[in-house]
């Protein structure tokens, strides 16, 4: 994997190492893949990030971190008893002093590393609450993912799901946070936005004009174009059966980054749709329209006075 991607990029290759729960490949797998990256760089600016619960986080993986300059994301969706409502140990116990543990061993090595919070039925009624305790905590690097997770038995979501209203009122009420505190929080969505509006690009995907800006690989070498469709119908190949370089110049690729321009005629005519192009092809079952549309109609429609506020002094 290591090999056939560094040979199709020039000057610049970015991993992302996720899982399940990627610590437990064990350091031995990251040091053999930094040794890999160097002997195939010939040059290149490698970056690593990391998606872990952290709750194995330790000072040996906290040096090799910094060692390499890793960018660590931790799962932590707030206080004590938000994160801990879902984020259980197997015999029902507190995860949250070991993530905070484990916060603590990157912030002694000197680690870059932001904080991923899953925005689910029960957080969403706690903007405030977890946008306050991440700060004060002194992270100022934050990403609210909603949960959306499709019944396979009814495609329509879990009952753990976040509601599309209450997801855009959550945006909202973090916005008025970010908007005081502005430039010193970065919410990745925020920014991100702002970004878009002033012409300096998009930085994240969901948002974008078309699908297609990475693949992930499995653990047997089956490529998918995203880790939120690992399923049968999007299934790419394999880099142990066709090379990398196929695989992402295929037509299959291409045909998957295009389906995120099929929209239906509500999006087509939303006055937002340049901002967010549909949103992400997996909140689209059965649909052309995502089922986050109203919760991103309602925070584009609340935030653009602030966001025009920003502008007006950049």
């Amino acid at each position: 994997m290591v090999s056939q991607f560094m040979e199709m990029t020039s000057g610049r290759a970015s991993f992302s190492w996720q899982g399940g729960e990627p610590l437990l490949a064990g350091l031995d797998f990251y040091e053999r893949v930094v040794e890999l990256q160097s002997r195939y760089g010939r040059g290149h600016v490698v970056s690593n990030a990391f998606q872990t619960n952290g709750t194995r986080l330790d000072e040996r993986w906290s040096d090799f971190f910094a060692e390499y300059k890793f960018l660590v994301g931790i799962s932590l969706d707030g206080p004590r008893e938000i994160h801990d409502h879902y984020r259980k140990k197997p015999g029902g116990g507190s995860t949250f002093d070991d993530v905070m543990r484990g916060i603590g061993f990157l912030k002694g090595s000197g680690v870059d590393f932001n904080v991923l919070s899953v925005v689910n039925d029960f957080s969403v009624n706690y903007p405030e609450e977890i946008y306050d305790f991440l700060t004060g905590e002194g992270i100022k690097f934050l990403q609210f993912v909603p949960c959306l997770e499709w019944s396979p038995e009814s495609d329509s979501p879990t009952e753990f799901s976040v509601g599309a209203e209450e997801y855009g009122e959550f945006l909202c009420r973090i916005f008025d946070l970010w908007l005081r505190d502005y430039p010193e929080v970065y919410v990745r969505m925020f920014n991100s936005v702002l970004a878009t509006r002033v012409g300096l690009g998009r930085g994240i995907c969901t948002l974008a004009p078309a699908c297609g800006e990475y693949v992930v690989i499995e653990h047997n070498g089956d490529v998918y174009p995203c880790d939120f469709l690992v399923e049968p119908g999007t299934f790419l190949g394999n880099i142990m059966e066709t090379p990398l370089r196929s695989i992402v110049e295929g037509t299959k690729l291409l045909n998957f980054a295009r389906a995120k321009s099929n929209l239906d005629e509500t999006c087509r005519d939303c006055p937002w749709v340049d901002l967010c192009f549909g949103g992400c092809q997996y909140h689209r079952r059965n649909s052309r329209r995502s089922y986050f549309c109203p919760s991103y109609r309602k925070f584009f429609d609340y935030s653009d006075e602030g966001f025009n506020s920003i502008e007006s002094r950049i």
